[in-house]
């Protein structure tokens, strides 16, 4: 998938007269595969996203001095994503599952966009989640589940201008 500013709306749906046509490009690529390890037992899904995001932001200083160093700075965001599943019957009554998920970010934009390129946060982040599931059916009208899940979140935003980290973990 790829989108870039030809065919994106302006920003805000109003057009800056100090960047009358902002640059934008996303990049969004895939692949996913999957299928039998065993027949009829083990089965496997995996899959695999990128997402690369080009653009722009146009800072406008008000303060007359610092006027000429109003400018247009480059503002990118990536992000990889992962998953994968494997599928275990291991009788008629008995099935079992185990999934695992990543994803990771990075991206560098204003928190308000009258400051400084050298005040906007640089954010990294990933987060991962694991499950676990079994399913048995004791009896034909009855079905009793079972599930585990462990997910982890951390969320580090660094301030360049300042040289601050601020760290999230969930």
């Amino acid at each position: 998938f790829l989108r870039d500013h030809n065919l994106s709306a302006d920003p805000a749906l109003s057009r800056d007269p100090f960047n009358p046509n902002p640059f934008f490009q996303r990049r969004q690529s895939g692949l996913s595969i999957g299928g039998p390890i065993h027949r009829d037992r083990i089965f496997f899904f995996a899959a695999f996203e990128r997402l690369d995001q080009r653009s722009v932001v146009s800072t406008v200083l008000l303060t007359p001095d610092f006027v000429p160093l109003s400018g247009i700075y480059p503002s990118p965001t990536y992000s990889n994503q992962f998953s994968e599943r494997i599928d275990f019957q291991a009788n008629e009554r008995h099935y079992l599952f185990v999934r695992y998920s990543h994803e990771g970010t990075f991206s560098y934009a204003p928190s308000n966009p009258r400051t400084y390129p050298s005040a906007w946060p640089r954010q990294t982040g990933w987060a991962d989640q694991s499950l676990l599931g079994w399913t048995w059916e004791p009896q034909p009208r009855f079905t009793n589940d079972l599930r585990f899940s462990y997910f982890f979140v951390s969320v580090a935003q660094h301030l360049s201008k300042r040289g601050i980290a601020h760290h999230a973990w969930g």
